[in-house]
């Protein structure tokens, strides 16, 4: 008897995470993996984390428009959200892979709007190359948007720009930045890729 409720609370656990992942992310095709049993994190908000998770939207086509990638993540149905560790987005354009985003953490929130925030050495790299480095990243993808609250570098071939605020809508491609502003001209192109190695204050990503 006690094999057979252990069996059955196991059941459930999965068919709980499954809907709790459809049910968070209804837009989404997930797919989740774990090494072991699912771990359940029992407290004042229970959470249930796997190893390793895989979500990838698409549109109205069939043609995919994002993919959120995360070697350990955590979902809590309570306030609709999902944490991962390390966080990786890739962007479609036109069923074409275009603009990465790398963070060491991150999490999706469920919202009007829906907003994702990435924490920790994030990094940005768009389809021609430009580079946007920053330790707090907020992508809002109804509005197609990025802001950067605090200290940003950003490398556009030869030029480089930091600043303090960076607000930044990706398909208009315009954009405002606030705070203290240092443009940086090279004409070598050694000198840039160098710059590229690191992010901010010279910490090596």
């Amino acid at each position: 008897m006690r094999v057979l409720i252990k069996k059955l609370f196991k059941l459930i656990l999965v068919l709980g995470f499954g809907f709790g992942l459809w049910y968070v992310y209804d837009r989404f095709f997930v797919q989740a993996y774990s090494r072991g049993e699912l771990d359940v994190l029992l407290g004042e908000e229970p959470a249930i984390e796997v190893n390793t998770v895989l979500l990838e939207s698409f549109d109205e086509s069939g043609r995919k428009k994002l993919e959120i990638y995360g070697r350990k993540a955590t979902v809590a149905e309570k306030d609709k959200t999902i944490h991962l560790k390390p966080m990786t987005i890739i962007l479609y354009e036109e069923g074409l892979a275009g603009t990465l985003m790398l963070a060491k953490q991150g999490m999706r929130k469920e919202g009007r709007p829906e907003y994702y925030e990435l924490e920790g050495m994030v990094e940005v790299t768009s389809r021609d190359g430009r580079k946007l480095f920053t330790q707090k990243l907020i992508y809002y993808p109804r509005l197609d948007k990025i802001v950067s609250p605090g200290e940003f570098k950003l490398i556009d071939g030869a030029h480089i720009v930091e600043g303090d605020y960076l607000e930044y809508f990706m398909n208009l491609e315009k954009g405002e930045i606030r705070g203290n502003v240092r443009m940086r001209f090279h004409e070598k192109a050694e000198v840039v890729d160098s710059e590229k190695e690191f992010g901010l204050s010279g910490v090596e990503l």
